[in-house]
């Protein structure tokens, strides 16, 4: 895959009706452009870079070039007319099972605790039906045994009525303070257990720096990007100590993202949501975290003093105010998955 993609992607070949070869241009950039050049009634020319010329390469002359001035110098720039922003793309939260989520609604201690509360409750109705010989003639037949106990414990505990209530005023006692305990616990449960059955029972995502400092995750790193985050000075690359994943195909890494999830990236909206279609998942896979590193819009150059640029901006500004850039991206994706064949 093209390091370009979505802005340049890979030309189809294919042969004229002369058996000459001719190469289809695609992508994002490219969209804009045919669109710019058609309003203005103009010709293009595409020239392609050297293959042994790297990305990264191309990418730091320019800014050698920005940074001594020689570039502006020579060239001016249009209004902008890509609205883009880098943001750090993390994995979805994943289902939890119902039955992991209504284990959850009381913790382990609490369970356990109701575990010990119901069989001291069945002794001590048996004990109390059985501590003289009055009682046990008086109690009834279900608080005699240990196992009917149990049952009938049980019974109050799930909310069921139970077979005969109590006849002596000690077990009544006992068993009235049991019925308040249940209906305590009952109300709890039943209140966390019916929004479970209408909540979506997601794992809580990751927004933050801080609870993405805090995970598992490993930090996909593109040497690009790393590079330019280090230049902005991105304070939070100081603070950033997961376990480091090369990326010098970071597509390849946005790709492992949205399938495995256990990394986490910086890249721009546009590439991901190129990406996420590519691989055949939906926009809700494409989760990040609250803050927007930086934006990064784009603008087409011309030799300073061209008198195109005035016309240039003239459409640019129309593309800008129609969104028709947006339209770019959703046809480019169709196209190019109708159209290219798997890498």
């Amino acid at each position: 895959m093209d390091v370009a993609e979505p802005y340049v992607v890979k030309p189809n070949k294919s042969t004229d009706g002369y058996e000459n070869e001719v190469f289809r241009f695609r992508g994002l950039e490219l969209e804009c452009l045919t669109y710019v050049t058609q309003i203005l009634n103009l010709s293009v020319e595409i020239v392609t870079a050297r293959e042994e010329m790297a990305f990264s390469q191309n990418v730091h002359k320019i800014e050698l070039l920005v940074q001594t001035g020689v570039y502006t110098s020579l060239r001016e720039g249009s209004v902008p007319y890509i609205f883009d922003a880098f943001k750090w793309y993390v994995p979805c939260p994943k289902s939890v099972l119902r039955t992991e989520s209504i284990m959850g609604v009381f913790s382990f201690s609490v369970w356990l605790d109701a575990r010990s509360v119901v069989l001291v409750t069945s002794f001590v109705f048996w004990f109390s039906a059985k501590c003289s010989y009055r009682d046990a003639v008086r109690e009834s037949k279900s608080y005699r045994t240990v196992i009917r106990c149990m049952y009938d414990v049980w019974c109050v505990f799930m909310g069921v009525s139970v077979a005969e209530i109590p006849r002596t005023s000690r077990v009544r006692v006992v068993f009235c303070l049991f019925v308040c305990y249940s209906f305590a616990i009952s109300t709890v449960f039943q209140s966390f257990f019916v929004s479970f059955l209408v909540s979506p029972n997601l794992l809580k995502p990751i927004t933050t720096l801080e609870e993405l400092l805090n995970s598992s995750l490993k930090y996909g790193k593109n040497p690009v990007i790393h590079g330019f985050l280090d230049k902005m000075e991105y304070e939070g690359l100081e603070r950033l100590d997961l376990d480091v994943l090369e990326c010098p195909d970071k597509y390849k890494c946005l790709e492992r993202l949205f399938i495995q999830g256990d990394i986490a990236i910086v890249t721009s909206e546009i590439e991901a949501q190129y990406i996420a279609s590519r691989v055949d998942m939906a926009h809700d896979v494409l989760c990040t975290l609250d803050e927007h590193l930086f934006p990064c819009n784009h603008a087409m150059y011309v030799i300073r003093g061209d008198s195109v640029l005035p016309k240039l901006n003239d459409v640019l500004r129309h593309c800008r105010k129609r969104e028709l850039w947006k339209s770019f991206v959703p046809n480019l994706i169709s196209s190019t998955n109708c159209e290219m064949p798997d890498n």
